[in-house]
């Protein structure tokens, strides 16, 4: 395991021991880009298969013209309209291949 994968899951685990247990069915974890590693996503993953624990994440990461670019070339019909619920918005989410 990588230093930087090693030092995440390390400082998550650690921070793990101070959520209250009636609370370890429901945790989510963000993270920006920097967690967004292939090792730190299936420590995260892995979470789930410790007895008691459910872990939910979300990874956040600046949208570049690069990457608005990559998506305008996407046919309209690989999309989906999609409500968030939280900001009672309505968003474009990618179908599955």
């Amino acid at each position: 395991m990588p230093d930087a994968i090693r030092d995440y899951s390390e400082l998550l685990a650690d921070a793990i021991t101070h959520v209250p247990p009636t609370q370890l069915k429901n945790m989510m974890i963000r993270c920006d880009g920097a967690g967004a590693s292939h090792g730190l996503l299936t420590w995260r993953t892995a979470q789930n298969q410790v007895k008691g624990r459910g872990v939910e994440y979300s990874i956040g990461s600046g949208l570049t013209n690069t990457l608005r670019d990559a998506i305008a070339l996407e046919p309209q019909s690989v999309w989906t309209a999609a409500i968030v619920a939280v900001f009672a918005t309505i968003v474009a989410i990618p179908q599955p291949a």
